[in-house]
C-alpha cells in the first residue's frame, strides 16, 4: 500500500522521463546484485551450525569485493571513454556501485533474519522500505535538491541497512576477522560451490531477466516507456511480490529441512494452491484501481493505461512461475539452467525487434508483455508438471486466474457506462476468490 501511494506522489511530482532516468538507474542495479550474492543467502537459510554462519559471510564480502572493483573498472572505463548512456554520468555511476553493494549487504541480512525465523521483522521492513524511499525522496525534492530520485534511494537503502543491523544485532560477526585466509575460503566454496554454480543457471538469469525489461525499452523505444513501466512495476508488481514472498518465505525455512522430496512437493502444491487465489484477487483489484485513476491522472500519464491489462497478466504469472520454481533448487539444475535462458530471451528479445515490426510503441509494449506472458505459462506448466501438481494447477488457472484476467481486460478497455458493471462484477467474483483461498490457507496450515 505504501508503494502505491508514494508512486501515486511520485506521478503527480515527476514526469514519465524523469521516472524512466530512475527507472534505469535501479534496473542496473538489480540486475547486477544478484552476482553479488551467488546464492550465498540461500546457504544462511539451509546451514545449520552457527559457527560456519561467520565463514558465509567472510566467502560472501570476498566476492563482493572482487565483484565490485570489477564493476568500478567498468565504470571507469565508461568514464573515460565518455560512453554515457543516458543520464548516467560518473556520480550517477559511482552511486550505482554504492547501491548495488548496500543492496547485496541487505539481502544477506534479511535471509539471516529468515534463519532465525523473524517474521515479524521481515514483514516490518517491507513496509518501512518504500516508505524510507517516499520519506527521502519527498524531503530532498521539498528542499530542491538535485539528482533527489537517485540520491533519496540511495539514501533510504542506508537506513534499512542500519535498521536490519539493529534487529540482527543478536549476530556477532567481524568482516574477515582473522584476516583473508585462503584456506578456510576455499573449503568453504567447497561446501557451497552447488550453490554459486547454480546462481549462474539461475539467480544471475532470473535477476536479469526480470529487472532488463526498462534497460531494453530505452534502448529501443525511448525513456518514457520506461517510466511508464517504472510505475506499473512499483503499483502492480511489487505487491505481487510481497504477496507471494510472504507466502513462500513463511515456510521456507522449515521446507529445506524436509529430506523426502515427495513431502517437499506435497507442501509446494498446497502452498501454491493459496498463491493463485490471492494473485487472481489482486489482479481484479488492479484492474478497478486504475479504471477508478484513469480519470484523474495527468495527461502526460495518460498512455500507461493502455498497457496495464497486458502487464498485469504478465506479472501475475510470472509471480506465480517465480513462487513455484522457488523450490526447483533441490533438483534438476540443467532443466531450470534451459527455462532461465529462455525466459531470458525472451524478456530481451522481442522488445528490440517488435518496434521496428510494428511501428506503434504502444502496440509494441502490449505484444511484448502478451509473449512473456505466455513463455512464463508454459515454464509453470514444466514445473507443476515436475512438481506432481499439473492437474490441480490447471484446475486453478481455470476457476480462478484466466476468469481474473478476462475480467481485467473487460474493466479496462470497455466504455465507462460498462466498466461500471464490470467492476461489480469483479467484487462479487473477488469474494468467490477469498474464499477459495480461505480453503487452501486453512490445507496449508494443516501441513506445517
Amino acid at each position: 500500500m505504501v508503494g502505491i501511494l508514494s508512486s501515486a506522489v511520485f506521478v503527480k511530482l515527476y514526469s514519465p522521463e524523469e521516472l524512466g532516468g530512475l527507472s534505469l538507474f535501479l534496473s542496473l542495479a538489480l540486475c547486477l546484485t544478484p552476482l553479488t550474492l551467488l546464492r550465498l543467502n540461500y546457504a544462511l537459510v539451509n546451514e545449520n551450525d552457527d559457527h560456519n554462519i561467520g565463514q558465509i559471510f567472510d566467502l560472501w564480502v570476498f566476492a563482493l569485493s572482487i565483484i565490485m572493483i570489477l564493476l568500478a573498472v567498468a565504470v571507469g572505463a565508461i568514464t573515460i571513454f565518455d560512453l554515457q548512456w543516458y543520464d548516467l554520468e560518473g556520480g550517477t555511476m559511482i552511486a550505482l556501485l554504492l547501491y548495488i553493494a548496500l543492496s547485496s549487504a541487505y539481502t544477506m541480512l534479511t535471509f539471516l533474519l529468515v534463519r532465525q525465523e523473524a517474521y515479524r521483522s521481515i514483514s516490518l521492513n517491507q513496509v518501512a522500505q518504500p516508505s524510507a524511499r517516499f520519506l527521502m525522496v519527498v524531503t530532498l525534492y521539498l528542499f530542491g535538491a538535485q539528482n533527489e530520485l537517485i540520491i533519496g534511494y540511495l539514501l533510504s537503502i542506508v537506513a534499512m541497512l542500519s535498521l536490519i543491523l539493529i534487529q540482527c544485532r543478536s549476530f556477532r560477526y567481524r568482516v574477515l576477522e582473522y584476516g583473508i585466509q585462503i584456506e578456510v575460503l576455499a573449503r568453504t566454496y567447497q561446501r557451497f560451490r552447488h550453490l554459486i554454480v547454480h546462481s549462474f543457471a539461475t539467480s544471475i538469469p532470473n535477476g536479469i531477466a526480470n529487472n532488463v525489461m526498462p534497460i531494453v525499452v530505452s534502448m529501443s523505444l525511448s525513456i518514457t516507456a520506461a517510466g511508464y513501466i517504472f510505475v506499473l512495476q512499483s503499483v502492480v508488481a511489487g505487491p505481487l511480490l510481497v504477496i507471494s514472498g510472504v507466502v513462500w518465505r513463511s515456510i521456507y525455512a522449515r521446507i529445506t529441512k524436509y529430506g523426502d522430496i515427495r513431502k517437499r512437493k506435497e507442501v509446494v502444491s498446497s502452498v501454491h494452491q493459496l498463491t493463485v487465489p490471492l494473485i487472481s484477487g489482486f489482479v481484479i483489484a488492479a484492474s478497478m484501481a486504475a479504471e477508478l485513476v484513469s480519470h484523474y491522472i495527468r495527461e502526460d500519464w495518460s498512455p500507461i493505461f493502455g498497457i496495464v491489462s497486458a502487464f498485469v497478466a504478465m506479472v501475475a504469472v510470472n509471480t506465480i512461475s517465480n513462487s513455484m520454481s522457488y523450490f526447483i533448487a533441490f533438483e534438476k539444475y540443467s532443466s531450470e539452467a534451459f527455462w532461465n535462458l529462455l525466459v531470458l530471451a525472451a524478456r530481451i528479445l522481442p522488445i528490440l525487434g517488435l518496434p521496428y515490426v510494428i511501428g506503434d510503441d504502444m502496440t509494441s509494449i502490449n505484444i511484448y508483455f502478451t509473449l512473456v506472458a505466455l513463455v512464463y505459462l508454459a515454464l509453470t506448466l514444466y514445473w507443476a508438471r515436475f512438481l506432481e501438481c499439473l492437474k490441480s494447477y490447471l484446475f486453478d488457472l481455470a476457476r480462478y486466474l484466466l476468469p481474473s484476467l478476462i475480467l481485467s481486460r473487460v474493466i479496462l478497455d470497455s466504455s465507462r457506462d460498462f466498466s461500471v458493471y464490470a467492476i461489480i462484477f469483479g467484487m462479487l467474483f473477488v469474494l468467490y476468490i477469498a474464499q477459495g483461498a480461505y480453503r487452501a490457507a486453512r490445507e496449508v496450515l494443516c501441513l506445517q
